[in-house]
């Protein structure tokens, strides 16, 4: 999860678009925007209350973890090699 006007999901960005192209083909990455109204459900669901908010789900649809804030690398590589 990210808002627009958060400067972490910003800084955070360029990382996050790697990781994506590293791990294609075998974790999905899906960008919800938080601040907004239609995605309150998701928000709601996944106990959004900060961001960046990042909620690792198994293949079996169950939340593993969640990491909020400006995540180191090493930190979220390890969290998606659990996904693996």
């Amino acid at each position: 999860f990210y808002a627009p006007w958060c400067v972490e999901c910003r800084e955070m960005a360029p990382m996050m678009y790697r990781l994506e192209k590293e791990y294609a083909g075998r974790v999905n990455f899906v960008l919800v925007d938080g601040a907004d109204p239609k995605n309150e459900q998701l928000v709601s669901l996944f106990s959004v209350d900060g961001v960046p908010h990042f909620g690792f789900i198994s293949a079996e649809r169950k939340l593993l973890q969640t990491l909020i804030g400006n995540v180191p690398r090493q930190a979220m590589e390890a969290s998606l090699r659990r996904l693996l």
